[in-house]
């Protein structure tokens, strides 16, 4: 958990380069849906970020809209 929260403020910085260093960056740690093979993570972490992009942030729905079907049409 420690290099996610690492790998967190690093990416915090480059997307709001004003935000306060020592401000905390909220982090909710979930299960995401997984690709079946070695290659498709990319595309699962584009859907993915599609998904929370279009619906605000909401996980409620994550496993329907990011599917292997749905990922393979991109």
């Amino acid at each position: 958990l420690g290099a996610a929260k690492k790998t967190v403020a690093i990416i915090a910085k480059i997307l709001f380069p004003n935000h306060n260093k020592n401000d905390e960056v909220d982090m909710e740690i979930c299960e995401t849906p997984q690709q079946k093979n070695g290659y498709d993570c990319g595309v699962y972490a584009c859907a993915i970020s599609e998904h929370l992009s279009k619906s605000g942030g909401d996980l409620k729905d994550l496993h329907k809209s990011v599917t292997q079907t749905y990922v393979t049409s991109l």
